[in-house]
């Protein structure tokens, strides 16, 4: 991907010296229970055995390696079934940045699929620290991670009740999908129009999940046009997101340079993709510098051409990189565009930023304290405005339901015109968590009204029923607070007359 030719024609030499150094660059944490005859031996011999860390009967070994000394046991169901969840961060600066956010959604996708993690956030932490530290230690400084939670090991059937406790590998390695000359000069996209990005209602994009085979199908598709990158659309023909990354597209309208109001950067609804958290950070750069931002569910490929337009993606590992050609057609004039050049200068400038990330020498004790500064503890509360509903709307929307308590009221009260009220946060947690009847959706905010004891809002939700209908209607909604949380919400959705 990070190189023009065909993925089919690379020189097997120069594969194989890339792996191999590679290979010499990484270092891995595993944990996993013990189990006679599956466990690693180089594990047993070498690792810490945990007594009962998982909380369900099953002794442990954790410990940090080579990559030839150590192996994935056969029989493990991330590796048979893709049963699997993850996260890739960057190190920058000798930080693990957004760290905060990426642990946190992997505890969100493993709870999602049932996943047991056997280490509080916190543990985690310290061992993935512990790990990348070794790595400067050895004179091979890691500057990214993979973060691993497989269901574990099981038999040959997929049944998770079958599989003991969880297995964590942490890869702390290198990584370079492309090559710096192409942020200078952007990447060309091809569009794949026979492999599709799977619905909502078949695999939730929200969990970031060890199952890439679409997005390999994709990319199989699409790599002999001599692409970067290919978009894969959705089952209506809107454009999704690209085989890794997510998808923005800019329109600027006449007078741009003198109002940048007249900007508009536009991403696709996370229905239809990962809401990742490079993307998240763009939407806010986005609104900082006044440009308009919409998340959108019909952007259709023919909208990311024109002389009024810029595209670039956004991820983890790829940061912002703009795109300059799609199937052979120019995106704007071939080359990449200011609104793309400013939006990936302030993603520079975060990456630089201290506080955007937890220090690979963090005491013990300042762990727990970054980690509750964040999403959970740290979350807006209603006296800072419309950011508390903005945030609370990206956390329905991006399925994160064990993020509500920040927002609900243990007591609190969820009224629908029409429906038994639901009472208590238990309540309202199994709701969304099981009756929900919405697959996916975002929630596009018109307007946000906010005072020290309640609050409005209204605008339109666009998403899918699970039965696979097309939802597209205005809401509103009303608050009352207390203690810095929901008491009341009300909701009244308004659908068009058929």
């Amino acid at each position: 991907m990070a190189t023009e030719v065909n993925v089919y024609s690379l020189d097997e030499t120069s594969t194989l010296k890339q792996l191999e150094n590679l290979a010499s660059e990484t270092t891995v944490f595993l944990s996993m229970p013990y189990i006679r005859g599956l466990t690693p031996r180089a594990l047993l011999e070498r690792g810490q055995k945990e007594i009962s860390a998982d909380g369900q009967g099953f002794d442990r070994y954790s410990g940090a390696f080579r990559p030839d000394e150590i192996g994935i046991p056969i029989f493990d169901h991330g590796l048979l079934y893709g049963d699997a969840v993850f996260e890739g961060i960057v190190i920058c600066h000798e930080r693990l940045f957004k760290w905060r956010e990426h642990i946190h959604r992997l505890y969100a996708s493993a709870d999602r699929l049932r996943i047991h993690i056997p280490y509080d956030p916190a543990t985690l932490t310290e061992r993935v620290l512990e790990t990348v530290r070794g790595t400067s230690e050895a004179g091979r400084a890691a500057t990214y991670l993979r973060l691993v939670v497989t269901r574990g090991i099981g038999d040959l059937g997929i049944q998770p009740a079958k599989c003991s406790s969880s297995v964590i590998y942490c890869i702390a390695s290198k990584i370079q999908l492309y090559p710096e000359s192409l942020y200078d000069r952007g990447i060309k996209l091809a569009l794949c129009r026979t492999t599709r990005r799977s619905s909502p209602d078949i695999l939730d994009p929200q969990i970031k999940s060890c199952n890439y085979l679409n997005n390999i199908l994709a990319w199989i598709e699409s790599a002999d046009q001599g692409c970067h990158e290919a978009l894969m659309l959705t089952q209506n023909g809107y454009v999704g997101e690209a085989t890794t990354d997510n998808l923005f597209v800019v329109t600027k309208a006449p007078g741009w340079e003198e109002d940048v109001s007249r900007v508009t950067v536009a991403t696709p609804v996370s229905g239809y993709c990962l809401n990742g958290i490079t993307r998240n950070m763009v939407l806010e750069y986005a609104r900082t510098l006044g440009y308009q931002t919409e998340e959108c569910a019909t952007i259709l490929p023919s909208d990311l051409l024109g002389a009024d337009k810029e595209v670039f993606l956004t991820g983890t590992a790829a940061g912002l990189i703009p795109a300059i050609m799609l199937n052979g057609q120019l995106i704007g004039d071939g080359i990449p565009g200011p609104v793309a050049r400013k939006l990936r200068s302030l993603l520079t400038r975060d990456l630089q930023d201290p506080e955007m990330g937890l220090s690979l020498y963090a005491r013990e004790k300042e762990i727990p304290a970054y980690l509750q500064a964040g999403s959970r503890a740290g979350a807006p509360s209603p006296s800072q405005g419309s950011d508390f509903v903005r945030e609370m709307f990206k956390v329905i929307d991006g399925r994160d339901w064990a993020s509500l308590e920040n927002f609900f009221g243990k007591s609190m009260t969820y009224e629908r015109p029409g429906y038994a009220p639901l009472v208590g946060y238990d309540r309202v947690l199994h709701f969304y968590r099981e009756e929900r009847v919405i697959a996916s959706g975002q929630h596009l905010l018109d307007e946000i009204v906010m005072n020290s004891d309640g609050g409005a809002c209204w605008g339109r939700f666009v998403g899918e029923h699970k039965n696979g209908s097309h939802i597209d209607e205005k809401f509103a909604d009303t608050y009352k607070f207390e203690d810095g949380k929901i008491k009341l919400r009300r909701s009244y959705f308004f659908r068009p007359a058929v």
